[in-house]
């Protein structure tokens, strides 16, 4: 549909608008918050009329925030999310989005918002290379820095990576080692010993292939065997 005149005329002062906010500093804090209010007033106005217009600068503003006010950055992110039915065919739109908000999330310690947004992203990308070491590291500081609050989330997390595409044969070895790995770990810490030790005995024979320390493996497959196979103390060692 070819755009009126007044709305290229809204266009045209939201990008005045963009440039000038952008040029100001933070340390003008209230002044550049001004103008932003008059760039969400442009951009609700122009939402029915040009959606992928409007996700696309509020993206854009969204990865312009400093971490310190991550709040504003990611209401622009919600609000993109808030329409994904509608943007079926731009998925480099929510691709982007989904990347940021997890993201903010994840630097922020907001482990289980993090989780969720993965997840939907590896939804979208189901490939989802360039997540492969976030998605790693986000699971991994979830097992071991939050206290058990986050380890149901991280196994939900390793679990969709390991049933995607990601973790079929062609999967990088380094990948495949690790994910098998704090699968075994966190089933073992969520206390699932007879999953746990079927995905650690694949990461110990990982491990071996890249002469890695095993130890801490051996130590675990052994307390399962101990707990739940029944197997005497004296029993040999894996």
């Amino acid at each position: 549909m070819k755009e009126t005149k007044s709305i290229k005329a809204k266009k045209h002062n939201l990008n005045k608008h963009y440039n000038e906010w952008r040029k100001i500093s933070w340390d003008a804090k209230e002044y550049k918050l001004k103008i932003l209010n008059k760039i969400d007033e442009v951009l609700d106005f122009l939402e029915e009329t040009d959606v992928v217009y409007v996700a696309q600068l509020r993206i854009r503003i969204a990865y312009s925030v400093p971490a310190a006010e991550y709040q504003i950055a990611e209401k622009y992110f919600l609000k993109v999310v808030k329409n994904e039915e509608l943007f079926a065919n731009n998925p480099d739109i929510l691709e982007t989005t989904y990347q940021g908000l997890g993201d903010l999330y994840f630097e922020t310690i907001q482990y289980d918002k993090a989780s969720d947004v993965y997840i939907k992203l590896l939804k979208i990308n189901k490939i989802a290379v360039l997540l492969e070491e976030d998605i790693l590291q986000m699971g991994i500081a979830m097992v071991n820095h939050s206290k058990g609050i986050y380890h149901n989330k991280a196994e939900e997390l390793f679990l969709f990576v390991y049933n995607s595409c990601v973790c079929d044969e062609e999967m990088d070895h380094l990948m495949a080692t690790e994910t098998n790995y704090n699968l075994g770990l966190v089933k073992f810490k969520l206390k699932k010993y007879k999953e746990a030790k079927l995905y650690l005995e694949k990461a110990l024979v990982l491990y071996k292939q890249r002469k890695w320390d095993c130890e801490n493996i051996y130590q675990m497959l052994n307390c399962i065997s101990d707990m739940v196979d029944n197997k005497p103390k004296s029993a040999p060692n894996y």
